[in-house]
């Protein structure tokens, strides 16, 4: 089969991990972020350099910023076999996205920020294990000191597509942690879908609007369901009451036009803030996951 054939296809997955492995992952998690900043240290410092005068390379990609960390890696990171090689690669992937993005935002006109230090809590965290295996179709082996990684749903799908196409192969899989639990993304390689008709002779006009979703010749109608419409109208909701409790509770950070005051402050959060918080992040990764959908 020629390669252009093959597609790649993502696959995710809700995990439940026990205290140690969500321990060990968020360990590693650590350290990719430490593998990011490290390198956005390395890239300012020789963006100064060059501006004094000097003739220095400025690693902006991925592959560059590996070839600046490889002879370096065991000094400056001594306890990096308590991790997994995962993260290094993840921290410095997640680095060169950042700095490619930066150059083609500019280059497009967009008001583009430069990629900042990361701090935990405050990030993106996630991590990437290079040879996953499927023990079957609710746990995953991704490193020996992990163990067998339970999902919180079912993998059968994936397992029956690498079962019956000998072609399909997981590339790498990458555990991300989200809203308080944690994700993992399997990147597949496999054969193109090769979808046929059940009915190939039966024949129907259809007709795509806006009231309805679609008409059919037949007069038959299916209606539009707007999921995403209903939950943004409830995160509006959910935020205007999270910034009536914010104001509530710390009404020396406003002036009197309701502004936010400028310089630094010091929020006060109350036990019913952080429940709505809470329910605001649940709501943001349900919008997440319907615009993925779509």
């Amino acid at each position: 089969m020629r390669d252009s054939q093959l597609i790649q296809q993502a696959y995710r997955f809700a995990l439940a991990p026990g205290a140690d492995q969500e321990a060990f992952l968020s360990s590693c998690c650590g350290a990719s972020r430490f593998w990011f900043n490290q390198g956005l240290a390395l890239v300012k410092d020789r963006l100064d350099r060059r501006a004094a005068g000097e003739d220095v390379r400025v690693p902006w990609s991925y592959k560059s910023l590996c070839s600046e960390f490889a002879p370096l890696k065991d000094e400056v990171c001594p306890w990096r076999s308590e991790v997994v090689v995962g993260s290094m690669q993840a921290g410095l992937e997640q680095l060169g996205r950042a700095l490619q993005n930066h150059s083609k935002g500019k280059a497009a006109g967009r008001g583009v920020g430069f990629p900042r230090f990361r701090a935990k809590g405050r990030c993106h965290e996630s991590v990437i294990f290079q040879r996953p295996r499927l023990a079957d179709s609710r746990h995953v082996m991704l490193d020996r000191r992990l163990g067998p990684l339970r999902s919180k749903e079912s993998m059968r799908k994936l397992v029956r597509l690498l079962e019956r196409d000998e072609h399909a192969r997981v590339l790498r899989s990458t555990v991300q942690r989200m809203n308080g639990g944690w994700v993992i993304s399997f990147t597949v390689e496999r054969s193109a879908k090769a979808r046929r008709a059940q009915r190939p002779d039966a024949v129907v006009g259809v007709d795509v609007g806006l009231a309805r979703l679609a008409t059919l010749s037949t007069g038959q109608t299916a209606a539009n369901s707007r999921p995403l419409q209903a939950v943004l109208s409830k995160l509006r909701r959910s935020q205007r009451q999270l910034d009536r409790q914010r104001r509530a509770a710390n009404p020396g950070n406003y002036l009197a036009d309701g502004r936010v005051k400028p310089g630094p402050k010091t929020w006060a959060k109350s036990a019913r803030m952080r429940r709505t918080e809470e329910r605001v992040r649940r709501i943001h990764e349900r919008v997440a996951n319907l615009r993925r959908e779509q």
